[in-house]
């Protein structure tokens, strides 16, 4: 079966279909939906032409080398690599150097050509057969080849547009989201009042992980000022109890990942990420970027605070939400100048990051001063402003542009302008700088391994789902008389003879004196079906930190108390550095749980104390009643820290992986490997959570490898038992 195949690409030439202005104001207007360099203006008034421009989008097709072979390979969780997300991808193929080719591609073996193709940039693209569209995606130009001196062929590979994530995140890390709407205050009275809340109701909680002190409780008399026993007792000369400096901010994860999906222009479904999902949406990350105090806190000149009263419009740029500057264009017209003006004689310092990283740090300054930043890159920047006092100030800063289409030779900027405003003589806990550092896509990844999610994209909109509620409705195509019976192979499903599920960090203190004792990971579950079966171990390993939270009992009379709590902390008692290489810190999850009636001692500073009678409780599982809720972020059923029992049985392995791995373990599972004629009412419809059935057998879907030329596919099928 010969199929007509078509390949269409996006096209990147830049035209201009209203007016004829200098070359140079013509490169920036292309014909994909009216972008101006990446600055939305579809359906808006460019830069002085005089009227509202409207521009299609174009798609261009290909030619094709007519026998060329071009393979796209489907999968969304491959038996042989479980821990992945996959999307549709081809191996490279070529196209040949035809005039229209070199024109989408912009003759890219031309070394002298300037604002060439961008070949580090995948683009738009989409595959037909037979005059109806089969996949959208990107294609990425790897080279060209030359024959003769003279371009013969562009090897390209194509992308399912799948969901692209690496792509589009690219290397940014958890400090460049926006979490600004969340910061807090950083002090006493506001750390007890977020140490008492409830987490159901509130999106930044204070909960009982210590970062320094080892608590404990005694109600024995005669305890010493500044001691670390919990127990309260009225009356001065023994203050006490818990510091409330020992304690960090928590925020839901549910606002991380609506922040990403904000900043990176995510729409994710609710399938998984939703308010009623409890096991997701109860969890909260431990906002503990590094080991011991609370970054900056003790600072003599105040720790930098967010810019946020910013105005202004612009060509190239423009400001999200007050407080992010978002670049649109390269400012390769000139530096950027920042501009301050106070009346006050006492010390500030601005900086700038740019994407979360710091891109400018200025020096010591007082009174009026123009600063140069440099040139800026497309990219989102944020201001920060720190003083040794409260101080009246207000900020300018200009962006230089060509002035197309009017005088191109000239520079003129878009300004904007804070006004006045007093700096904040209180320490703001900014999240973005006391995130854990890690990048959002190892982040993003570590959530997908988790809660063995799959992603895929339909509508415009991220369907995000439990692997097992993406196999739990499908569609039944019957392939039997489309097989080729001269191709068959029947396989080991599974070429592992154990899988290890794990964290990467359980190194703190009491996590590590359970592996010590019991000679395995806290947490850590490893399957197996047999010592005998051959093959590797494969490692499923979560990038973040995994504690184990004590109960306290009173040392007077080993009475248990409804006190339990974290020790960010090692074998040695030193403040825990999360990869203990680094005094940086891995992203810890769990469970907040508000416990009442309780009595405990709270110190507000160090020379005083009060009793409390509630508190946020750090837990592994989420709910402290096994009748309640069995769910837990172990993959092991370990004893539960709050009940010493082990009837919290629903644990991530259980009720994540286990039916997916019990199913690939079964010794009766097989992987056959068959080669089959698929028409285009199956090519065209079917979907990798759909079975497939031969004869009076179904079959799940492991992978498929499509030959589009040929129309032959070579398939990848898993027995449903």
């Amino acid at each position: 079966m010969i199929l007509n195949l078509a390949l269409y690409l996006e096209s990147n030439q830049y035209i201009d279909t209203t007016q004829d202005f200098e070359n140079k104001f013509i490169t920036r207007i292309k014909a994909d939906g009216g972008t101006f360099e990446n600055y939305n203006c579809l359906n808006t008034t460019l830069l002085g032409l005089g009227g509202t421009q409207n521009f299609a989008s174009k798609y261009q097709r290909t030619d094709l080398f007519a026998d060329e072979s071009i393979s796209i390979t489907q999968v969304i969780q491959d038996v042989k690599d479980i821990s992945k997300i996959f999307t549709d991808f081809s191996k490279t193929f070529t196209i040949p150097a035809t005039s229209e080719n070199n024109r989408l591609f912009k003759h890219y073996y031309n070394y002298d050509i300037d604002n060439g193709f961008d070949a580090r940039i995948k683009i738009n693209a989409y595959i037909e057969i037979n005059a109806v569209r089969f996949n959208t995606g990107k294609v990425k130009l790897e080279g060209v080849d030359l024959k003769d001196n003279k371009p013969y062929a562009y090897r390209i590979t194509y992308f399912g547009n799948t969901v692209n994530l690496k792509d589009l995140i690219g290397e940014d890390k958890l400090n460049a989201l926006d979490l600004s709407a969340y910061n807090q205050v950083y002090n006493a009275t506001n750390v007890l009042s977020k140490f008492q809340l409830n987490p159901t109701t509130n999106d930044v909680i204070v909960p009982f992980i210590s970062h320094t002190n080892r608590y404990y409780y005694d109600s024995s008399s005669g305890h010493a000022e500044n001691d670390n026993n919990l127990y309260y007792q009225s009356g001065s000369g023994h203050h006490h109890g818990l510091l409330w400096s020992d304690l960090k901010y928590a925020i839901r994860l549910n606002n991380i990942i609506q922040a990403i999906g904000t900043k990176y222009g995510l729409t994710f479904s609710t399938d998984f990420f939703n308010s009623s999902n409890l096991d997701y949406y109860n969890l909260f990350m431990w906002l503990h970027r590094a080991k011991g105090d609370v970054q900056g806190a003790d600072s003599a000149i105040k720790p930098p605070v967010i810019i946020n009263t910013w105005s202004g419009t612009g060509v190239i740029s423009y400001f999200s939400s007050n407080s992010n500057l978002v670049v649109n264009e390269t400012t390769n017209a000139g530096n950027v100048i920042l501009n301050t003006v106070t009346a006050s004689t006492s010390d500030y310092k601005i900086s700038a990051y740019r994407n979360g990283e710091l891109f400018y740090q200025s020096n010591t300054l007082n009174g009026n001063q123009t600063l140069d930043l440099g040139l800026f890159d497309v990219a989102q920047y944020t201001f920060y402003i720190q003083s040794q006092v409260i101080i009246s100030i207000s900020l300018s800063l200009d962006l230089p542009r060509y002035d197309y289409p009017d005088n191109p030779s000239s520079i003129v900027y878009d300004n904007y302008n804070t006004g006045s405003f007093n700096t904040n003589n209180n320490f703001v806990f900014d999240i973005a700088q006391q995130v854990p550092e890690i990048k959002v896509i190892d982040f993003l990844t570590g959530i997908f391994k988790m809660f063995n999610l799959t992603a895929y994209l339909e509508n415009g909109i991220v369907v995000v789902k439990t692997l097992n509620d993406f196999y739990a409705t499908s569609n039944v195509y019957d392939i039997t008389k489309y097989i080729s019976i001269d191709t068959k192979a029947v396989n080991v499903a599974l070429p592992y003879k154990q899988i290890e599920f794990g964290y990467e960090d359980t190194k703190e203190l009491l996590a590590l004196k359970h592996n010590q004792q019991f000679n395995y990971e806290w947490g850590t579950e490893l399957f197996n079906e047999s010592p005998e079966i051959d093959g590797e171990i494969y490692k499923v390993t979560l990038p973040f930190s995994h504690f184990k939270y004590e109960r306290l009992y009173d040392i007077n009379g080993n009475v248990l108390k409804n006190i339990q709590w974290g020790y960010s902390a090692t074998d040695n008692f030193n403040a825990a550095t999360g990869n203990y290489e680094s005094a940086l810190c891995k992203p810890l999850l769990f469970y907040p749980i508000l416990q009442t009636g309780i009595s405990m001692s709270f110190k507000p500073t160090l020379t005083t104390h009060q009793e409390i009678t509630s508190y946020v409780l750090p837990s592994n599982s989420r709910s402290l009643s096994s009748s309640t809720s069995t769910s837990n972020i172990n993959f092991k059923a370990e004893l539960n820290e709050w009940t010493n029992t082990n009837n919290f049985t629903g644990t991530l392995f259980d009720l994540y992986y286990k039916d997916y791995i019990m199913h690939v373990f079964n010794p009766k599972n097989r992987l056959t490997i068959l080669k089959a004629y698929l028409p285009l009412s199956v090519l065209l419809n079917f979907k990798l959570n759909d079975r497939m059935k031969i004869n009076d057998r179904l079959f799940l879907i492991n992978k498929i490898t499509t030959n589009l030329t040929k129309g032959e596919s070579n398939i990848e099928l898993l027995n449903e038992l």
